[in-house]
């Protein structure tokens, strides 16, 4: 009777272990609000291409971003990454800097995945036209500590990230 039990408990066991495998795993909601999120295996341009819908979601974080260019707040415009037709993983509904992400599974983003859609110029010397040079510098923070990620930064639910462009003091 033992015998029976446990050969019938391995069944379960096998069968659960390969239902899961064969629906590609179990994931999920959310890592918490400061750890990046596992990937799945995907091209970031391939997924940066997609066009989504408010439906079907398995991920649906926000972040607020900031960019100040000589002491002056910039507009990020409402609807970036909504072009015609198409709503991008990585969006704005409005102009007051949250940055949607929503996406159809888990993928860890980054701030150049918003540039990228946005079609706009961000790196660790460039903020739009504005560069550093000898007269001019560029800050980055996060969650208002200085971070020195940039375009690498992992986006995560919750952050509030600046971008400064300023003149040299």
């Amino acid at each position: 009777m033992i015998y029976i039990l446990i050969t019938h408990s391995a069944r379960l066991l096998v069968l659960s272990v390969l239902f899961i495998a064969a629906c590609g795993g179990v994931e999920k909601p959310s890592a918490g609000a400061n750890s990046p999120l596992p990937s799945k295996t995907v091209e970031s341009e391939d997924i940066l291409s997609l066009c989504i819908q408010h439906k079907n979601i398995a991920f649906h974080i926000h972040m607020t971003l900031e960019i100040y260019i000589l002491g002056k707040k910039q507009v990020i415009p409402a609807n970036a990454g909504i072009p015609k037709g198409c709503m991008h993983i990585i969006h704005t509904h409005d102009k007051t800097g949250e940055l949607h992400i929503e996406s159809p599974y888990y993928h860890q983003f980054h701030l150049k995945d918003f540039f990228t859609i946005w079609g706009k110029t961000f790196n660790r010397n460039c903020i739009f036209e504005y560069c550093v040079d000898e007269n001019h510098t560029l800050s980055f923070f996060v969650n208002g500590a200085e971070n020195e990620e940039y375009e690498n930064l992992p986006l995560r639910d919750a952050d509030v990230i600046q971008i400064v462009y300023s003149e040299k003091k």
